[in-house]
Formats: C-alpha cells, structure tokens, sequence
C-alpha cells in the first residue's frame, strides 16, 4: 500500500466510470445498481453452490448470468472472472476453480462497496 494521495485518487475503479455515469444520469440509476448489488449476491451464492456440486452446467449459467449484469453495471473485472468461470465450466471444470472463485469475490466485493458508496447518499438524503 502506498501513502501517496495522488495514486490513491488516481486508482482504478471497480466500476467503469462511463457506464456509472450513465446509469446514474438514468432516473432510477441508483435503484438499478442496489438492485444488481443484491442480484449479483444471489449469483455469487448460486455460483458457489454449483462448483460445490461440481455442477458444470449451473455454473456455466450463474457465470453466464452474473457475467450479463456485471457488463450492464461496468464491472469490468467481475466480467472477466465470470467470462473465465464459464469457460471452465464449458470445458466441463477440468482446472481448479478455487482460485477464480475467490478473485470473483474479492472483486465484487470491491464492487459491492463502490456501489454503495454511490448508493447510499441518496437514499440518506430521501430521509
């Protein structure tokens, strides 16, 4: 980690930032991106549940699926990890998937706080 508040400014985003800009001009941006904060929960749960059960066709269609939402969103990351999972799952999940599961989970969860971050001010200033 570095103490240099040029490069902490200056750092990727988990979101792209067009996209965001986009959705948040949309009126219910904000709604749209809690909404996919909860999808994308619920996908990563199925997800989960499927490479327990080396299921490769529930993964391939929860990858699929979070894959979709993520590109919607632009988060970018999430969308490659989850384009990596279900070609595993193609190939009928041959690798390890621990590895790709759990970068898909350290990114969401950056994700996940980005868009709360947007998120919840509004909802704060509806009160």
């Amino acid at each position: 980690m570095t103490n240099d508040p040029f490069a902490a400014q200056h750092a990727p985003t988990p979101l792209d930032q067009t996209v965001l800009e986009r959705l948040l001009a949309h009126p219910r941006g904000r709604e749209l991106l809690a909404l996919y904060a909860e999808d994308a929960r619920d996908m990563l749960r199925q997800l989960r549940e499927a490479l327990s059960r080396s299921d490769a066709a529930a993964t391939r269609e929860a990858a699929h699926s979070l894959k979709g939402s993520s590109q919607y969103v632009g988060a970018s990351r999430i969308v490659s990890l989850s384009a990596a999972l279900e070609q595993q799952a193609r190939e009928g999940l041959r690798f390890d998937t621990a590895e790709l599961m759990a970068q898909l989970e350290i990114a969401f969860a950056h994700v996940s706080r980005a868009i709360t971050t947007v998120v919840q001010p509004a909802l704060l200033s509806n009160h």
